[in-house]
């Protein structure tokens, strides 16, 4: 199964068509329209594709077809297929994936991997102190083993499993979101918002994606109106709920926050985001940066 990176255009090769009345002539003059072209997106209905342009011939009865970025949009199995008249129906499948992941396997990209915190691991002090016990075992200058590992057992010991180092969700530039958890980041420092009229988070899979296509979109109008969590998972959000609520204009604290029913519908995977501030005579965008949507344990949230 070939593989297809996530929101993204792509050509594929689709065939060999071949005469449905011999079953070996190869068909190098179908006209296969976009009607013809029929997509399932990990399991789901079939439907035309959302590229106007049809197939064009290659040659050995191969045809070009080209994707674009709605067709490429969801993630898990993409299944293509064309029945014209004239020849045997012809369907490839193919896996959709995350950038990240389609970059590591094809280009120069690294797989992201993130480490949680918890699962019982020490904290920072004893894990440097089992290390210099290591290491001292490796270099022994005539301390016994016995008493090296009497020393170790020590500190592991105190070890206390509850006493976890909290990471904060936002760090840098990277932020991140523990899915189905109620969400709250405060980015501090990101430039004056006096005299703003409108400020926007917004979070899309893809540059590419329109301001209605973002996976989150939550705006703060000066006029208190018209504003909170406009888009989620590119659809307008039903009783779900977010907001940014500015803690210092003049220094730039902002905090944005998202009830857990609307973090809990979102997928698994990085984002791009940005905070854009409008006034009434420029447009600028703060900052900008990643956006991880983590796995969570317990999927209840209510």
């Amino acid at each position: 199964m070939n593989i297809l990176k996530q929101s993204t255009a792509a050509t594929i090769k689709l065939g060999p068509f071949i005469d449905d009345t011999d079953g070996k002539t190869a068909e190098t003059g179908l006209t296969i329209s976009q009607a013809d072209i029929r997509l399932s997106k990990n399991g789901g209905d079939i439907a035309q594709t959302n590229n106007s342009t049809g197939a064009t011939h290659d040659e050995l009865g191969y045809y070009n077809v080209p994707l674009d970025t709605t067709d490429t949009n969801t993630l898990g199995r993409l299944k293509v297929m064309v029945h014209e008249s004239g020849a045997l129906p012809v369907w490839a499948e193919y896996l959709v994936v995350t950038a990240n992941v389609y970059d590591t396997l094809c280009s120069t990209d690294k797989l992201e991997v993130e480490l949680a915190s918890g699962h019982g691991l020490a904290t920072a002090t004893a894990l440097q102190t089992v290390d210099d016990n290591v290491d001292a075992i490796l270099t022994d200058t005539g301390t016994t083993l016995s008493n090296l590992i009497t020393s170790i057992k020590a500190k592991t010991d105190l070890m206390d499993a509850s006493a976890i180092t909290y990471t904060p969700n936002v760090v840098g530039t990277a932020v991140t979101l523990l899915r189905g958890d109620t969400f709250s980041a405060t980015l501090t420092d990101v430039g004056a918002l006096t005299g703003y009229v409108s400020i926007d988070f917004t979070v899309k899979r893809n540059t590419s994606n329109t301001d209605d296509e973002a996976v989150i979109r939550i705006r703060k109008n000066a006029s208190g109106t018209g504003d909170g969590l406009l888009r989620l998972n590119r659809a307008a959000p039903t009783t779900e709920t977010g907001e940014i609520v500015v803690d210092d204009e003049a220094t730039g604290d902002i905090t944005i926050t998202l009830d857990e029913t609307a973090t809990d519908s979102l997928e698994i995977g990085t984002y791009l985001y940005d905070v854009q501030l409008i006034t009434a005579t420029a447009v600028k965008t703060l900052t900008s940066g990643r956006l991880n949507v983590t796995s969570d344990v317990t999927r209840a949230i209510a």
